[in-house]
């Protein structure tokens, strides 16, 4: 008998809807400008493998059994090379988030090392690095703060996550008011 092959996911937390409109035009316009996809805004707070028997969805459940809508401080934005942070909203981590992916971390059967960097894409795109770096000097963050009010598990497509718009949604929940 074959051993099941685990499977990629992400926790991640979205924005609250306030949040949520201005941020999602700003990757709306980035997509456009730049013909790249458009993405659910998100923060990854935890990214590894699982299997079918972790039960991942009662994991997260009970890591956020007692969270509540939080807030995250905006520190800059940023670029790199990697497609997966081509252009971002950066975010000082807050004693929350980081309990929140240790919480995740330790209630798996495998938990892989992960470290949390908290940030908001606003775009992904193999593009040169003159021209992240224009994107985001234009951009200008006027916002002190952003408000997480989900938290979701996603997984990509076999092609990996890279294949923005492959990505699915396996749960949803609201945090608690």
């Amino acid at each position: 008998m074959t051993e099941p092959i685990p499977s990629k996911f992400a926790v991640w937390l979205t924005p609250a809807p306030s949040d949520r409109r201005w941020i999602s035009k700003v990757i709306q316009d980035f997509a456009a400008e730049y013909n790249a996809p458009i993405f659910e805004p998100h923060v990854t707070v935890y990214s590894g493998v699982y299997g079918p028997e972790e039960g991942l969805e009662n994991i997260v459940t009970t890591a956020t059994s007692s969270l509540s809508p939080f807030t995250l401080q905006v520190t800059g934005l940023n670029y790199t090379k990697e497609f997966l942070k081509t252009g971002f909203i950066v975010f000082a981590p807050s004693d929350r988030l980081i309990q929140l992916s240790k919480d995740i971390h330790d209630r798996l059967q495998t938990p892989m090392e992960y470290t949390l960097d908290p940030h908001l894409s606003l775009i992904y795109k193999d593009i040169p690095l003159d021209q992240k770096r224009t994107a985001m000097l234009r951009f200008i963050v006027s916002i002190a703060t952003v408000t997480f009010d989900t938290v979701k598990i996603m997984t990509p497509s076999d092609k990996g996550w890279d294949d923005v718009l492959s990505w699915t949604e396996l749960y949803r929940q609201t945090l608690n008011r």
